[in-house]
């Protein structure tokens, strides 16, 4: 997963301290408290909570979507 979040801001010439100044904004904190989380989250997504991941995808111009395979839809009465 991090060469897709890698890849995607190398598509948008962003750097990851671009991304930690735009969630700091919307957190109400300075871009150094946020930038390491940013860094290890690209870096390393499997092991970061699920959380940041998500904050850096959608700062990115995305969504994290669930695809259910093989699994028969029934709506529980």
């Amino acid at each position: 997963m991090n060469h897709i979040l890698s890849e995607r801001l190398e598509q948008l010439g962003l750097t990851k301290y671009e991304i930690a100044k735009r969630l700091a904004a919307k957190e109400g904190k300075r871009p150094g408290q946020i930038s390491t989380r940013v860094a290890q989250t690209i870096e390393d997504p499997e092991k970061r909570q699920f959380s940041n991941v998500v904050d850096v995808v959608r700062e990115l111009g995305g969504e994290i979507v669930i695809r259910w395979t093989n699994v028969d839809e029934r709506v529980a009465s």
